[in-house]
């Protein structure tokens, strides 16, 4: 295993809520990616953080995140298209703008990535259904919080920049 690359993301998303109003969202999002290996279809593990800026008729404001993810990456399509399966889970809401309410989530997708210059730039979009566990303020007892699990499904479009680190195999 070795620290490989480190990727830089920007793009929006979509999130449809079971039970809240849907939000979207434009994003920055930087990760380090560790794997065993780096030609043809491979399993990497990356850490990272991303920060979300709220957009749309409901402007929640702005969140950070912090992830980890599991990707079974770069399954072939053809040509310079990819499939990719991963799982991640995320904490968030950590701006000390806001009253700290933290959200853990989980969440299994698939993303389909074309990459335009290989190992360096690359356009794609992902799905995703997920999980949150989020800490809230307790309507019924003033000065309390509650937990509430919410569940959903987000889409992302995004442009990958990457920067290699790490040793080629």
């Amino acid at each position: 295993m070795h620290l490989d690359n480190v990727q830089v993301q920007a793009g929006g998303s979509h999130t449809v809520n079971s039970t809240r109003s849907n939000t979207d969202t434009v994003f920055f999002q930087a990760s380090y990616v560790i794997l065993w290996k780096n030609q043809g279809p491979h399993t990497e593990i990356s850490f990272g953080f991303t920060n979300l800026f709220s957009v749309g008729p409901t402007k929640e404001g702005t969140d950070f995140q912090m992830f980890g993810q599991i990707t079974r990456a770069q399954i072939p399509i053809f040509g310079n298209l990819t499939a990719s399966l991963f799982g991640q889970m995320a904490g968030q809401n950590f701006l000390p703008l806001k009253p700290f309410r933290p959200a853990l989530g989980f969440g299994a997708g698939l993303q389909i990535q074309w990459e335009i210059i290989k190992g360096v730039l690359s356009i794609g979009a992902q799905g995703m259904p997920f999980i949150n566990f989020v800490s809230e303020r307790d309507p019924d007892r003033p000065g309390h919080d509650r937990f509430r699990i919410l569940t959903g499904a987000q889409g992302q479009g995004f442009m990958n920049f990457q920067l290699d680190v790490g040793k080629r195999e």
